[in-house]
Parts: C-alpha cells; structure tokens; sequence
C-alpha cells in the first residue's frame, strides 16, 4: 500500500473559482489541521464539511488529528460539529478576530 503524503492540501471549487480549502501535516504521532478555509460567501453551504470527509479518506486512521483554533468562535463550534474535543489546552498565543479582538488558542483533538 503506498504511504500517504506528509502534507495533504485540498482545494474545493465551484466551476473554476477556487472557493475553499484545507491542508494538513501528518507528524509521528499526530495530524495537524494547519488550515482550513471557506469563502464566507460560502458558508453554511457544506463546503467545510465536504472538505474535512474527502481529506479524512486520504489521511491515517491510527493518528489523530489536532487543530488550533480561537476560543469562542465560529470555528469552535464547526471543529465539535465534526467530534473535535476540547483537549483544555490553552497556548500563549493569540489570534485577532476581524473585530479586532484578541482571542486565546485552544487546542482541539479528534481521535479515530
């Protein structure tokens, strides 16, 4: 069986813009959820969800996957929508929101 690339970039389009994506890394022990991204016209609309499954059927089963995200926000909510957890990691980064609030990172796993 060949061996999954380290790094898995997927792009979701309508027609030919380029409307989402998503890119992860796989470590030894770990996957990381660098980015993912939809158009906020596009929210809503199960580009991220369709996304997150097409890149689950590519990526090792054995590891799980961890995401850093903005406490309190939208994308909080849409990683538990997908079985991420609260691991109640908290990192002394911060993220600036569009408001211009700064947020604190939180680390959220899902195991598989």
């Amino acid at each position: 069986e060949e061996k999954p690339a380290d790094d898995l970039t997927l792009v979701a389009k309508d027609g030919e813009k380029i409307v989402g994506s998503i890119r992860l890394k796989t470590h030894d022990k770990y996957i990381e959820l660098r980015t993912m991204y939809v158009l906020p016209s596009y929210y809503g609309q199960g580009v991220g969800t369709k996304l997150w499954q097409e890149a689950l059927k590519l990526l090792p089963s054995n590891k799980p996957v961890e995401v850093e995200v903005a406490t309190y926000t939208k994308a909080k909510d849409f990683y538990t929508k997908l079985g991420f957890i609260d691991t109640g990691e908290r990192s002394a980064k911060t993220k600036m929101l569009s408001s211009g609030t700064m947020m604190p990172i939180m680390k959220m796993v899902l195991n598989r």
